[in-house]
């Protein structure tokens, strides 16, 4: 969860979940129109609020945008804020109601229809982050000439991602 130094000059850090309900949010909507309700743990405790705010978008680059302009604060993951954090452009708060986690999550709608490639998507993701796979694969990577996207899959696997057609696997020394 970030806001830029800009919304923290007008408004004090919140210290715990519920003081958010008297911030600005920057709120996501789901393809099936609901709002994410955000989600926070501490020492076991969980707690989920539904924010409020004046901004509900559907797209995170432009939820980071705002965040950026000023808006309100963003739940967000770590990938997409760590360079603004950085360089800060970008300040993290409730840092100790939001643990890291050290993969990537899947969200897709669980129905019986589930389209054939995304099903195949699916399967490849759990095959690859499978506790005997991971072990298997430790230094797995792929690999492309042109960009590359990194995604980190467990804390002992990572494998870059390319837009590439002809991105190629290659195992990497060590």
């Amino acid at each position: 969860m970030v806001a830029s130094p800009q919304y923290f000059a007008k408004c004090k850090k919140p210290k715990v979940p519920i003081d958010l309900l008297a911030h600005n949010c920057i709120r996501v909507r789901f393809p099936s129109g609901s709002i994410y309700k955000w989600e926070f743990e501490k020492r076991g405790e969980e707690q989920s609020i539904d924010v409020s705010g004046s901004l509900t978008l559907d797209s995170h680059h432009l939820m980071l945008e705002a965040a950026l302009q000023g808006a309100g604060i963003v739940w967000t993951n770590d990938f997409a804020a760590s360079a603004h954090i950085a360089s800060g452009k970008l300040i993290r708060v409730l840092e100790d109601w939001t643990p890291s986690y050290p993969g990537l999550r899947l969200y897709y709608p669980a129905n019986r229809h589930m389209p054939a490639g995304l099903r195949a998507f699916v399967n490849v993701v759990r095959e690859l982050v499978s506790a005997d796979s991971i072990a298997k694969r430790k230094s797995e990577l792929l690999r492309s000439d042109r960009e590359r996207f990194c995604i980190c899959l467990s804390s002992h696997d990572v494998i870059l991602l390319s837009c590439k057609r002809n991105a190629r696997l290659v195992r990497a020394a060590g």
